[in-house]
């Protein structure tokens, strides 16, 4: 049977009409018509789909579950802004059916969150109180674990979640447990968009298993041998991995970076943030193998200073921005602290790799620090555990010689405008930071998986 499309002048008169009597709509009608217009490419503007999701938000609690995330699953595709406590209640309606919510809906609903994060979670940025939403996804989380729904969840709906939860900034520590077994029994059932996403979304989160990033990096190179790459994918398995710091897979990542190198996608499909996190796992392969020249011979001259580029114009976008008030006190306070000299704010390291917020010499043992004023967005939901991205950057700083001091914003600012207590506080984090030095024990190690 042939495939049939609706001329545009069609499309206008069939939205028309559904929308003159979109008032009667029930919850289904509103699912359906939001789903045609963000998956077959219907006419409906943005006003048309909020009186729809008006209809869908006063008649929640009559809503299937597979209603709810399907409207926030199109919503979030025609990048439509929801405000925030609408999608709030629907979320929260999701809760309240859990007896009825599908492996599916769970998926949808957290994808279509992290595509509108923007929406919500702007607010947490200058303080540490989670947002009305961000309440609603973790109860959600909770309920998709007492329904057991991981079990029956795809291949691609375990790594879609697992992706989302990364982009969240959220850790639910059952959950993502139960996610991550899942995602290491089905790795062979994956896609290589899936492995990718996987991959990369346990680095993000800090689960740095050997187990999973072995099978998952097998599975790619399996699936990718011979065959048509796609930049994205490699790179941010190379990333992840990097990240991850699994150096029992070195060799994988450079063979991994060598398919990408020798192949028509270079060029094509290589972004500029694909090329930052190949130069990021460089860097990792000189840290972790010294000597060993990182992927110089495996990029070619060109590509590898194409990478370093990419990544030096990063570190000064960052540069250009403006400091924040964190870590302009943080600063202030190291300046006045005695036992420090040299303080320094927005320094490069000596190879140019990385820059740092606050430098200084620790006169007493002659070593170096780096003060980092972490804000939110350095620490995971809800339990603050510093994210995969934060454990990797105290890594690196550890390898050029640093010790790495910490100063999160939540602890910083519960003494705001006590200058006494601060520097109390910022001596008692540098002589914590030099004692696990000389106990021997590593920065950037990620906590277990069901933490």
């Amino acid at each position: 049977m042939g495939s049939y499309r609706i001329h545009k002048q069609q499309e206008l008169q069939l939205m028309e009409a559904l929308m003159q009597q979109h008032h009667a709509f029930k919850p289904q009608d509103v699912s359906n018509t939001l789903w045609a217009a963000a998956n077959m490419g219907l006419q409906l503007h943005e006003q048309q789909a909020r009186q729809l999701v008006d209809v869908l938000v006063q008649q929640r609690r009559a809503a299937k579950p597979q209603a709810l995330s399907n409207t926030l699953l199109a919503a979030a595709k025609m990048e439509l802004r929801l405000p925030e406590q609408q999608m709030q209640q629907l979320v929260e309606a999701l809760v309240q059916q859990q007896q009825a919510v599908k492996p599916q809906d769970i998926s949808n609903t957290l994808w279509a969150a992290a595509r509108r994060k923007a929406d919500f979670a702007a607010a947490r940025r200058t303080t540490m109180q989670l947002t009305s939403v961000e309440v609603a996804l973790l109860q959600l989380a909770d309920a998709a674990v007492r329904m057991q729904l991981v079990e029956g969840m795809t291949p691609q709906a375990i790594s879609n979640s697992l992706w989302a939860l990364s982009e969240l900034g959220m850790r639910p520590g059952k959950l993502v447990s139960l996610l991550m077994k899942a995602a290491l029994q089905r790795v062979a059932a994956m896609n290589p968009q899936d492995i990718s996403n996987t991959a990369l979304a346990a680095a993000r989160l800090g689960i740095f298993e050997a187990p999973l990033f072995v099978a998952l990096v097998a599975a790619a190179q399996q699936q990718w041998q011979g065959s048509t790459h796609n930049a994205q994918d490699i790179c941010n398995l190379c990333w992840a991995v990097a990240v991850a710091d699994q150096q029992q897979l070195a060799q994988q990542v450079a063979a991994l970076s060598e398919q990408l190198a020798g192949s028509c996608v270079w060029e094509a499909g290589c972004t500029a943030a694909n090329r930052s996190q190949l130069w990021q796992a460089h860097l990792w392969l000189m840290d972790c193998q010294p000597g060993s020249g990182g992927l110089a011979g495996t990029l070619s001259a060109q590509q590898l200073q194409q990478c370093a580029d990419e990544w030096e114009l990063m570190l000064q976008q960052t540069a250009k921005q403006r400091r924040t008030v964190l870590e302009q006190s943080v600063f202030a306070c190291a300046r006045r602290l005695t036992g420090l000299a040299a303080c320094c704010q927005e320094t490069l390291t000596e190879d140019g790799a990385y820059s740092i917020d606050v430098t200084a010499m620790h006169t007493a043992s002659g070593q170096r620090l780096a003060i980092e004023a972490d804000g939110s967005t350095h620490f995971l939901l809800p339990g603050w555990q510093p994210t995969g991205d934060t454990l990797a950057r105290d890594r690196a700083l550890a390898a050029r010689g640093y010790v790495v001091v910490t100063v999160p914003c939540w602890e910083w600012d519960a003494k705001l405008g006590d200058a006494a207590q601060q520097t109390a506080y910022l001596r008692r984090k540098v002589a914590l930071a030099l004692q696990k030095l000389e106990a021997g024990r590593p920065p950037g190690v990620g906590p277990a998986a069901a933490a």
